[in-house]
């Protein structure tokens, strides 16, 4: 069972320190009573990594067996010790509680997973894991412990506070803790230093393309080309690493790279979502008073198509997973990025019909909806009822007669030939949704399955790299519109074209 959860977990969330977890799991074996009175903060991580292994080991959740891994944690949260006695052993606490919060927002208590992330948070910063540690006085071992679980502790705070719509808790400028270098340390830190820095560019999209006053003016237009920039410096570094690091079979099926890959897609997303809401409501009004949609401008319709290949890349990835046998329906994320991509097609679908004249994308999300509401997963059910009402209430703005023949929304975007290629090869490659599964279990997928059926190219960025780069180049603010650097830049002036 602890195999299992080190599989799922893989190198991108270290939860745990498995030397010090099998230490005592040796002595709770030997002598169980004793090891529970010794050390209660230990017995309810036990529990916890018990309530996660059997849960990531149902291939489908009903109420018979839903039971027994409740049971483990309800059981868990029942001992655990109140604020005062964590202090007792800071540093197991924090772990604790940082399995806590992943495991409430997989049964979407989100609002109790942030809060129980915050607080492994606070005790982290009080014992000052966010600096950079005196390894002379602490050891290496500790410190390493330290520093893995501190920034575990970041993504997971980062993941949850964008989800629920907090600021971040801690500024980067505040943090001195040690980021390996993912091209000369081991695998297990380089991938999560690679998680780090996608989650750090993620948090920079949030506090700079997110404006609380909602507009699109020169600010926003400056946070986009730097956030772009960023991107794709991070994108380069991911590439050249993957083509060196993480490229065995095991490497791929435990995650490292397609987890990874699906973030940086994510943040591509993103970055273009609120664009995207702000076309909705620009579409909407235009339905409402009957006026023609006007021209998007050609650095919008890059960063809208850099979108669109993210988001079905995405779902490509996660069909393949499927095929595998190894799309998560327990752990969140991966219905994260499912959502996520399917609600930005969708969104797109709407504000600028024609722009995804094959809706096969539709067909492939649901059925990876299905699949983990097949599996049990309360939560996909509810994503699904999302994405129907959504499509329900833009539907209006899709249909064919809705459309003028003088309204032109800015297509078609670049492209449609090479969307077909990219199509193509990625069925070349084994991506499409007619791949094969390869057996039942992640574990015996591994050692039985050929190496030359595995080397799914999950590393390359594709398209979506090269528009980011052409938007980049686009967004010259200067060469759009005069005084775009000025702050007060009017709202929406450089998103329209000349026509």
């Amino acid at each position: 069972m602890l195999n299992t959860v080190r599989f799922h977990f893989g190198h991108l969330y270290q939860l745990f320190d498995e030397e010090d977890f099998t230490r005592n799991l040796d002595e709770f074996y030997h002598n169980a009573s004793a090891k529970v009175q010794e050390s209660r903060l230990w017995y309810v991580q036990f529990l916890v990594v018990l309530a996660f292994g059997e849960a990531l080991l149902a291939p489908v959740r009903r109420a018979s067996n839903t039971a027994s891994w409740t049971k483990y944690f309800s059981r868990a949260m029942s001992l655990l010790p109140d604020t005062t006695a964590l202090w007792q052993d800071p540093l197991l606490a924090i772990e604790v509680l940082a399995l806590i919060a992943l495991y409430l927002h997989s049964v979407d208590m989100r609002d109790s997973a942030y809060c129980y992330i915050g607080h492994a948070m606070r005790v982290a910063l009080v014992e000052g894991l966010h600096r950079a540690l005196p390894v002379e006085q602490l050891g290496e071992k500790r410190v390493q412990r330290c520093t893995k679980i501190w920034w575990t502790v970041y993504i997971l705070d980062r993941k949850f506070s964008s989800l629920i719509g907090s600021p971040a808790s801690v500024n980067d400028e505040d943090v001195t803790t040690v980021l390996w270098d993912p091209k000369s340390s081991s695998e297990e830190t380089a991938a999560l230093s690679l998680h780090v820095r996608i989650t750090q560019v993620i948090t920079r999209v949030l506090n700079t393309v997110y404006s609380a006053n909602g507009k699109l003016g020169g600010a926003f237009l400056h946070g986009i080309r730097s956030i772009l920039h960023e991107m794709t410096e991070l994108s380069r570094e991911l590439e050249e690493v993957f083509a060196h690091r993480f490229s065995s079979s095991v490497d791929t099926l435990s995650g490292v790279t397609t987890r990874l890959t699906l973030s940086c897609h994510s943040c591509i997303i993103v970055t273009a979502r609120p664009l995207i809401l702000s076309l909705l409501w620009e579409r909407l009004s235009c339905f409402e008073d009957g006026d023609v949609f006007r021209s998007l401008s050609s650095p919008v319709r890059t960063l809208i198509q850099a979108c669109i290949d993210s988001a079905l890349r995405s779902l490509k990835i996660l069909t393949a997973l499927r095929d595998q046998n190894l799309l998560e329906s327990f752990l969140p994320f991966d219905l994260e990025n499912l959502f996520s991509s399917f609600f930005i097609l969708s969104l797109i679908s709407a504000v600028l019909p024609g722009t995804l004249p094959d809706q096969s994308f539709r067909d492939m999300a649901f059925s990876l909806l299905d699949e983990m509401i097949a599996r049990g997963n309360r939560v996909a059910q509810l994503r699904r009822s999302e994405i129907e009402l959504l499509e329900e209430l833009v539907q209006p703005l899709i249909r064919p007669e809705t459309t003028r023949p003088e309204e032109d929304p800015g297509l078609p975007l670049i492209g449609t030939t090479n969307e077909r290629g990219f199509v193509a090869q990625e069925q070349h490659r084994g991506l499409g949704p007619d791949a094969e599964g390869l057996g039942p279990t992640p574990a015996a997928t591994v050692t039985v399955v050929q190496e030359e059926e595995l080397l799914f190219d999950w590393r390359d960025f594709g398209l979506s790299l090269n528009h980011m780069l052409s938007a980049t180049d686009e967004l010259n603010a200067n060469s759009l519109v005069p005084g775009a650097e000025d702050e007060e830049l009017p709202a929406d002036i450089w998103l329209w074209g000349d026509g």
